[in-house]
């Protein structure tokens, strides 16, 4: 999360996996919480201005699982079952 200086604004960076239209949707359930959330915000904080909320998706761990996944399956193809070892020279 980055909140602008003067408190009026916060950047929120959410991930999930699916497919674009999941996002979307995500973000568009986020944004019509937003006045819900900015409320429990306010009456958590306490601060002179409560930021508004602005969500922002974040592909990094969703590219992070699907990678994992490529590395799985390329593990699970391997003849003998285990990763090759690296020289360390």
């Amino acid at each position: 999360m980055e909140i602008s200086r003067d408190y009026r604004h916060a950047k929120v960076r959410f991930s999930m996996i699916g497919d674009e239209g999941d996002i979307e949707g995500a973000a568009e359930g986020l944004a019509s919480a937003s006045g819900r959330l900015r409320r429990m915000l306010a009456d958590q904080l306490r601060l002179q201005h409560t930021p508004e909320l602005h969500f922002l998706y974040d592909p990094g761990p969703a590219h992070a699982d699907a990678m994992e996944r490529i590395f799985r399956e390329i593990r699970t193809e391997r003849p003998d079952g285990d990763p090759e070892e690296e020289d360390d020279e």
